[in-house]
């Protein structure tokens, strides 16, 4: 599956844009994560995650969006019902500690 992250500003607002396109699975959350970090050390008093080209999301990466969105000024763009759905509705990963994340929590 392909995932591309895009990073721009938006031509209107200037507020960063920090867009998904394709499948984001478990895989590929430190892409995702990794981008957000780098967009985030500029200090944008906003950002907006457009999710308009997500094709799949799964679960557990659902809830890194979550997490992002919730710690810090994001307005959520292009989100049809399907991603609001996954996104918004705390999925089976929530909370628990996976294998992949159990280590980097422990640092």
């Amino acid at each position: 599956m392909t995932l591309r992250i895009s990073q721009f500003e938006d031509h209107e607002t200037g507020i960063p844009v920090l867009k998904i396109e394709g499948a984001l699975t478990v895989s590929q959350i430190d892409l995702l994560e990794q981008a957000y970090r780098e967009i985030r050390t500029e200090k944008p008093e906003k950002l907006i995650l457009d999710v308009s080209g997500l094709t799949f999301v799964d679960f557990e990466s659902a809830d890194v969006i979550r997490r992002i969105i919730k710690n810090a000024e994001i307005v959520l763009r292009g989100c049809g019902l399907f991603t609001s759905e996954v996104i918004e509705r705390p999925g089976p990963f929530s909370g628990r500690t996976t294998e992949k994340n159990k280590y980097s929590r422990e640092k």
